[in-house]
C-alpha cells in the first residue's frame, strides 16, 4: 500500500469490500471501523495549518542563514 491520494483511494476500496484481499489486513492496522463520512473536518484544518506554519518558518530559517534576509 502506498501513501498519499491514490493509497487513501485504495485503503478506502479495501475497507469498504470485506472481498477485498486486504480488507482483514488494513481493519487489522486500523484498528476500528472506519467511516469517512465522520471526519473532524476543525482538526484536520487545524494541523494543515500548524504544518504550513512550521514550512514558512523552516523556510525564512533556511533564507536566513543563506543571508537572503536579514
Amino acid at each position: 500500500m502506498s501513501a498519499g491520494i491514490p493509497g487513501f483511494k485504495l485503503f478506502l476500496e479495501a475497507i469498504a469490500d470485506p472481498t477485498h484481499e486486504e480488507h482483514d489486513e488494513l481493519m487489522r492496522w486500523y484498528g476500528a471501523p472506519f467511516d469517512p463520512a465522520l471526519i473532524d473536518e476543525d482538526l484536520i484544518r487545524a494541523r494543515i495549518a500548524r504544518l504550513a506554519r512550521r514550512r514558512a518558518i523552516g523556510k525564512a530559517a533556511f533564507a536566513k542563514s543563506r543571508g537572503q534576509i536579514n
